[in-house]
């Protein structure tokens, strides 16, 4: 199906993390790829972290 890329008008902007396992980060690449391929605008984290850390992050913006 297609993603929704768009909110109130607007580009989604979308939080991506990964963790330290066997091509998590690779995958998290993949999904930022796609992302931005349906004009949504995706933020890669640019190390490991725990969701709760992307979490926070996320509701603190």
């Amino acid at each position: 199906g297609r993603i929704v890329a768009r909110r109130e008008g607007r580009p989604a902007r979308l939080a991506i993390g990964y963790d330290t396992r066997f091509l998590s980060q690779r995958c998290a690449q993949e999904a930022a790829v796609t992302l931005a391929a349906e004009q949504a605008r995706p933020y890669l984290a640019d190390v490991p972290l725990p969701a709760p850390v992307l979490a926070l992050a996320t509701a603190e913006q």
